[in-house]
């Protein structure tokens, strides 16, 4: 594999796993969200 692909291919991969970390954070935040919304649902019933 020449150097140059193999550098677009790590590139590539920085890639994936920045959107694989704002994926995940994006789901903690949902879950955290949720976890919340119904800790103040079950306050107010």
């Amino acid at each position: 594999m020449p150097k140059s692909e193999a550098r677009n291919e790590m590139g590539r991969n920085k890639v994936a796993t920045a959107d694989r970390k704002a994926e995940l954070s994006l789901w903690v935040a949902l879950v955290m969200l949720n976890s919340s919304s119904m800790r103040l649902l079950k306050r107010s019933f």
